[in-house]
C-alpha cells in the first residue's frame, strides 16, 4: 500500500497541475508495481487504466457501501491473493 506521495518526485513543482491519474501512474511507474488500485474521489487522468480506479463520492470514500463492493470485486479481479485481506 502507499500513496501517490510527490515528495520525492522530480517534477513535485507540476504536481498540483498534473490529473490525479497522471499522478498515481507516475507513483506506480517509479515504485514498478505489478498490481494495483486507486481509490479516489476523481477520475480525471486514468484514460486507459480505468479498471485500475475505484472511484468514490469526496467526503464518503469507503463508508459507502456500493464502493467497498467494488473494492472487493477490483481486489479479487486484480490480485487474487489480497482478496482476503
Amino acid at each position: 500500500m502507499g500513496a501517490a506521495d510527490h515528495s520525492r518526485d522530480p517534477v513535485a513543482h507540476r504536481w498540483d497541475r498534473m490529473a490525479r491519474g497522471a499522478q498515481v501512474r507516475r507513483y506506480d511507474d517509479r515504485h514498478h508495481l505489478q498490481h494495483w488500485l486507486a481509490i479516489d474521489d476523481r477520475d480525471d487522468g486514468f484514460e486507459g487504466v480505468e479498471a485500475h480506479l475505484v472511484k468514490c463520492r469526496a467526503g464518503v470514500g469507503l463508508d459507502e457501501g456500493t464502493v467497498r463492493s467494488r473494492l472487493a470485486d477490483r481486489l479479487s479481479n486484480t490480485c487474487p491473493t489480497c482478496s482476503s485481506l
